[in-house]
C-alpha cells in the first residue's frame, strides 16, 4: 500500500504526469517487480562438483589415475595441485560474482516518491513502474532509469555506474539511472526501465557468470572433449599394442 506523502505539491509543469494507481497495477503485473533479484545460494560441493565436470580437469583426473596405476607417485601429486588450484579459483570467482551481484541488490533505493492519480505518494521501490514519475530531492536514490522531466540545481553521484569521483550536473531531458544518488538539488523523471532492465538489473547480468558460459569457456570445453578422446585412444592403442608385444 502507498501512502501520500506531506511534500511540498507538485510543479504545475507536472500537471497531469503521473499514473492512476489502477494502470501502475497493470504495469506492475506486466512488467513484474522494480527488484535486482540476487543469486540463489549454491552449496559449495555443487560448485565443486561444476568445476570437476569441465573436460580438461576430467582429462587431468585420468591422468591422474593412471599416473597413479603405474606408480608415478610424484606426477600424480603435481598433477592433483593443478587440479585443486584451478578448482579453488573457478570457485572463488563464482562466489565473488555472487557477492557483487548481491550487493548491486543493496544499493537499489527502498522506498520512492511518486505521482499517482496526481498526488504524491511514498512506495516500495520494489512497486515503481515504467511510466511512473518519480520526485527526486537531496539524499534520494534513484529507484529506476528515467528521463528528466524537470531539474532544480540537480547535482547526482554516478559514482557507482560510471566511476566518477564528481557528482554530475543534470538538466530536464538528461537521463538518470538507478542506483544513483541525488547530492543536490531536486527534479522529477519518467521512469523508462525498471528490475532486469535497469542499469542496475544489465550489470547484475553481466556479473552472473552462472546463466551462460563465455565464448572462451565454450571453446576450452570443446577442446578438453577433444583431447580426452584423443586419450582413451592413445590409451587403448598403447594398451593393445603392450598385450601385442607381450604376446609375441
Amino acid at each position: 500500500m502507498s501512502s501520500p506523502t506531506t511534500e511540498v505539491p507538485p510543479s504545475r509543469s507536472l500537471a497531469g504526469a503521473g499514473l492512476t494507481q489502477a494502470e501502475a497495477g497493470r504495469r506492475l503485473t506486466r512488467y513484474g517487480r522494480n527488484e535486482v533479484e540476487p543469486p540463489r545460494p549454491t552449496p559449495l560441493h555443487q560448485r565443486v562438483l561444476a568445476q570437476l565436470r569441465d573436460p580438461l580437469i576430467m582429462v587431468l583426473l585420468g591422468a591422474a589415475l593412471l599416473t597413479i596405476a603405474i606408480g608415478d607417485h610424484p606426477d600424480a601429486v603435481v598433477i592433483g595441485l593443478v587440479v585443486v588450484f584451478n578448482t579453488t579459483v573457478g570457485v572463488a570467482q563464482e562466489v565473488r560474482a555472487d557477492n557483487a551481484v548481491a550487493a548491486l541488490s543493496a544499493l537499489s533505493a527502498p522506498h520512492a516518491r511518486v505521482l499517482r492519480d496526481g498526488t504524491p505518494h511514498e512506495v516500495s521501490a520494489a512497486a515503481v513502474v515504467p511510466g511512473d514519475t518519480l520526485l527526486l530531492g537531496e539524499g534520494d536514490v534513484v529507484a529506476a532509469d528515467a528521463d528528466l522531466i524537470e531539474a532544480t540545481v540537480l547535482l547526482v553521484d554516478e559514482s557507482m555506474l560510471t566511476g566518477e569521483s564528481e557528482p554530475v550536473d543534470k538538466a530536464a531531458n538528461d537521463t538518470i539511472s538507478s542506483g544513483t544518488v541525488i547530492v543536490r538539488g531536486r527534479g522529477a523523471a519518467t521512469v523508462t526501465a525498471t528490475g532486469a532492465a535497469s542499469a542496475l538489473g544489465r550489470i547484475a547480468a553481466l556479473l552472473d557468470t552462472g546463466r551462460e558460459s563465455t565464448p572462451l569457456q565454450r571453446r576450452l570445453a570443446s577442446l578438453g572433449r577433444v583431447l580426452a578422446v584423443v586419450t582413451i585412444v592413445l590409451c587403448v592403442l598403447f594398451f593393445a599394442l603392450g598385450l601385442y608385444a607381450a604376446s609375441a
